[in-house]
């Protein structure tokens, strides 16, 4: 009865026994399970497709840019990018030889970048189409291809400093490409492959059909055709006269938009890695330069509008010596008494502290930073510098007389042509642009720049009577002479300006910047050009190397242009000229040279005589396209709101189908009351 007892009672403990080791086991699965089911799941389905899956990133596409005209300056293609699966390639085989041989890699070196036990390897991004067309030949397992965008400029080094060029990540480094970066550049393509049990990448046929192509345009204010002249023209100035380097800007004076822009020496954007990283800058934009004589055309145009002088002063340049505190300032020539445009022609140092003088150092910095200078001009380009022009308070005895020759005060290119461009355009102050608009696919404007006003800077008056005076630098006896132009007036100024040892902190003896600025024609200005050549050999001066350099291109320009000699001093285009207008109110923007047809509304039109041109400065766009529909006249518009120019001027005679330019502002930033 006790042995049976006993084994009854054993039988309960092995039974409870297995019970507990399995509700012990059952806890254990399920917990484990929760663990990889739940909390480890995240990181263990990330560490299965990484062993079943590769995520491979192409590079994307970028916009187009086109000059003004629409031809193509920078487009993105399709090229063909080589890649190997290491695993399924025979590195020791013929093919494996003739595949090294094709790639212009040493076959050992190939096989050590194959090894390692990766699953994929890029070979070649970006092969050529022979290259591509002999691989495909040989028919190797384990080698593909992935159609990827490139960043290819048709004309090389043409507008390399306004363009820029992209990088191998196709993100914009310089220029263009890099200040309208995200409206240019796509997001990259990024997507997964499948591994098979082996690690062989399957189905990789099908990436290439993944590529895709933006369709952005973005349209550049640059005229092809002349910033290739400009280009040549200042390249073969700089290597004749043995310089360093140099460049050039032209722009319109009415509206400020750049038509050409570029430095010697140039690089290649397609190769840019095989060029110094400083020919990379665009030297219009970056670089201080202290202007020399050129300055002294905005301290006549600030003396004559503060009535500090007059036309008819005359002044006694010291027979070409002045000692000024403690130092002598010489003129290249000797002279007695001079004139304001005897001074200015003949670029009298003496002449020019005499003037800034009656002017005063306060008067003088309020209107050189009503010029521009000491700030940026907020051109739509990167890396632009503000200058230095230091508050008045700074200014020591010597300075006072200095800076009214252009020593002792930086600027750069741009800020030299806006400025000269505010007398061009009698007195108004416009803000630069290199790009016009940027529009997508469907036509619409993502961004566009239009002509901008800034500030009055100086009266009408005082900007005739500055052309006035500079049309003398241009004379056959003049400093600028070598800048005539048979057939059309120009306006101009020589400048010559040493440059600053930073370790000695005085002038260089033999080494110098010159420069040639102006506009043409004078009566009615067209196109303003400035060339600055840097450190040019021997004894030379603005006149004698920039000079040649403005009149060719410009010459070309003005030709290309239909403004014919015969017709040069007719008054085609107005100037702009800041209106009080009412409000503004938000307009869409007109296509330029349109038959316009008005709307009926309550608002007026503006009145004129039978055949004459009304003053139209100040109406909304809505009211002259009702008067150009009255009237049958054809009209070319440029921006949208309240009209501020207008081509022909009022009181002239217009007749039916007469195309007639006006340029409307949205709104204006009235220049400091004087």
């Amino acid at each position: 009865m006790n042995d049976l007892n006993k084994r009854r009672r054993w039988f309960r403990f092995r039974i409870l026994l297995f019970l507990c080791i399995f509700f012990i086991a059952t806890v254990a699965v399920f917990g484990r399970t929760y663990q990889l089911q739940v909390v480890q799941s995240r990181s263990l389905s990330r560490l299965a497709e990484r062993q079943h899956q590769r995520s491979l990133t192409l590079q994307p596409t970028r916009g187009t840019i086109y000059d003004r005209k629409g031809q193509e300056m920078a487009v993105s293609l399709q090229m063909d990018s080589l890649f190997a699966e290491p695993q399924r390639l025979d590195v020791h085989s013929g093919k494996f030889k003739q595949l090294s041989r094709i790639l212009k890699l040493d076959a050992g070196i190939l096989r050590r970048k194959l090894r390692g036990g990766r699953h994929f390897v890029w070979l070649k991004r970006w092969a050529t189409k022979q290259e591509a067309q002999k691989i495909k030949k040989l028919k190797m397992s384990g080698i593909g291809f992935v159609k990827e965008s490139r960043r290819f400029y048709p004309h090389n080094r043409l507008a390399a400093h306004v363009i820029g060029f992209a990088g191998m990540d196709a993100r914009g480094l310089e220029g263009i490409e890099l200040q309208y970066e995200k409206f240019l550049r796509d997001e990259p393509l990024r997507f997964t492959v499948d591994r098979d049990a082996k690690g062989r990448i399957v189905m990789s046929n099908g990436i290439g059909e993944h590529s895709r192509r933006t369709s952005t345009r973005l349209y550049l204010t640059i005229d092809k055709k002349l910033q290739y002249l400009a280009e040549k023209e200042l390249a073969q100035s700089v290597k004749n006269s043995g310089a360093k380097s140099g460049f050039i800007i032209a722009a319109d004076p009415h509206t400020m938009e750049i038509r050409a822009m570029a430095n010697y020496p140039s690089y290649n954007p397609n190769k840019f890695w095989e060029f110094n990283p400083s020919q990379w800058r665009n030297r219009v934009i970056t670089d201080l330069v202290e202007p020399g004589s050129i300055f002294k055309v905005f301290l006549f145009a600030s003396a004559l509008d503060a009535g500090a002088v007059r036309m008819n002063d005359i002044f006694y340049c010291e027979k070409g010596a002045y000692e000024f505190f403690g130092r002598t300032i010489h003129d290249m020539r000797p002279h007695g008494w001079l004139s304001l445009g005897q001074i200015l022609k003949y670029s009298s140092n003496i002449g020019a502290i005499k003037v800034g003088s009656t002017l005063g150092k306060e008067r003088f910095y309020k209107y050189l930073r009503n010029f521009g200078f000491g700030s940026t001009t907020d051109i739509d380009f990167p890396g632009e510098r503000a200058g230095i022009l230091h508050p008045p308070g700074k200014w020591s005895r010597m300075a006072e007389g200095t800076i009214s020759f252009g020593q002792g005060i930086s600027v750069t290119g741009i800020q030299i042509l806006t400025a000269l461009c505010a007398i061009a355009n009698d007195g108004v102050l416009m803000k630069p642009y290199v790009v016009s608009r940027v529009v997508d696919s469907n036509g619409r404007v993502l961004k566009e720049n239009r002509p901008r006003v800034v500030r009055r800077v100086i009266s009408p008056k005082s900007a005739a009577q500055m052309t006035r005076l500079m049309r003398t630098v241009v004379s056959r006896d003049g400093t600028g002479h070598r800048a005539m132009i048979a057939g059309y007036p120009v306006a101009g100024k020589t400048g010559t300006a040493q440059k600053v040892d930073p370790i000695a902190r005085a002038y260089f003896e033999d080494k110098v910047v010159v420069a040639f600025v102006g506009f043409a024609p004078a009566s009615n200005p067209r196109l303003a050009i400035l060339v600055v050549i840097d450190e040019p050999e021997g004894r030379v001066y603005g006149g004698s190397v920039a000079a040649p350099v403005f009149r060719n291109v410009m010459k070309t320009a003005l030709q290309d242009m239909g403004i014919h000699p015969e017709h040069a001093g007719e008054r085609l285009t107005p100037s702009l000229k800041v209106a009080a207008a009412p409000a503004p109110r938000a307009m869409p923007h007109r296509g330029e040279s349109l038959a316009l047809k008005g709307k009926k509304d309550g608002a007026a039109a503006p009145s004129g005589g039978n055949g004459t041109m009304p003053d139209l400065r100040g109406k909304h766009m809505r009211d002259v396209l009702r008067w150009a529909q009255r009237t049958k006249v054809r009209i070319n518009v440029v921006g949208s709101g309240w009209a501020v120019a207008q081509e022909p001027i009022p009181g002239k005679k217009v007749e039916q189908g007469q195309v007639c330019r006006v340029i409307f502002q949205q709104r204006f930033e009235q220049g400091t009351p004087r």
